[in-house]
This record gives structure tokens, sequence and C-alpha cells, in this order.
């Protein structure tokens, strides 16, 4: 292949990455080994609301929620970025209204040549409303469980009142 077909080529890969990262319906990101965020995909606009340059070059956990439990994800964040390898976990983040959006987060340390962490591969699925609907799910299988047993407790009760003398 000549120089000019290779760049073809190289052009139409990066169009076909573009619009694979476009549509993308979680957040990509890179944060570097000091944990300041140097690249995130434009879809955390649609997702908190923010554009990638007010996130870029901000710490990652100026982003996470104001609440006790984040400091297992902080915890978790930076063993990732010492190269501990993490299963995905859930991570309250501040959308840009104020409100509170929660996210799984898978995050891998990426290896610069010399073997030391050089930055963190992130990708982050939102799941506050999959996370409000197993909430209320099982507050609802619990209430038909009492009612189910309050039910059975009732009909017993009668069952035993109709048949003594």
């Amino acid at each position: 292949m000549r120089l000019g077909e290779l760049n073809i080529e190289l052009l139409k890969s990066d169009a076909k990455y573009r619009r694979l990262v476009g549509n993308l319906q979680g957040i990509c990101s890179f944060v570097k080994c000091k944990g300041i965020v140097n690249y995130v995909t434009p879809s955390i606009k649609s997702l908190l609301g923010y554009l990638p340059e007010q996130v870029c070059e901000h710490r990652y956990d100026d982003f996470l929620a104001d609440i006790p439990s984040q400091n297992k994800v902080k915890q978790r964040m930076e063993e990732t970025l010492h190269g501990k390898q993490q299963t995905v976990f859930e991570a309250e983040v501040q959308h840009k209204d104020g409100s509170t959006r929660t996210f799984d987060i898978t995050a891998v340390p990426i290896n610069d040549e010399s073997g030391k962490v050089a930055s963190v591969e992130g990708v982050a699925h939102e799941i506050t409303y999959k996370r409000w609907q197993r909430r209320h799910f099982n507050a609802i299988w619990r209430i038909r469980a009492l009612l189910h047993r309050s039910c059975i407790f009732h009909w017993r009760t009668y069952r035993s009142q109709k048949s003594s003398p």
C-alpha cells in the first residue's frame, strides 16, 4: 500500500472510532496518574450536563457526590491509579443541575513502556433508573409477601373459628 492509501484507511478508521464513541451510551474517560481527567467523551453532556472541557484538567473526585459512601469509590479509584485491577463498582456522581446520578464504573489501569501506570481508562454506565427500579421492585415483593402471610393467617383463623362449636 502506498502512503496515500494508508492515510485514507487511517482516516476511515478514525471516523469509525469517532462514530462509535459518539454513539456510546455511557461515558468513556482517561484519567492521568494524579487523578486528573485527561479526556472524556461528549456523551457526558447528555448524561451529566457538563461539556467535556468543563471536566478535563479537573480531578475525577471533584464530580463525585458529597456523601460518606463515596470514600470507598475514592479508595478503589486510587488503588486503580496505583495499578490494581478492580471489579465494576458503583459511584454517585453530581449532575451539573445539582442532582445525583448513579453509575457503574469500570476502571482499568494502563501501563507505559516501563510498566508504571500512565493512566486509567474508564467506562461509566448510568444505572440511576435501574437502581430505582430494583429498590421499588424489592419493596413491592416485600409488601406482597406480607400481604400473602396476612391472608393465610386470616384464612386459618377464619377456618378455625368456623370449625369450632
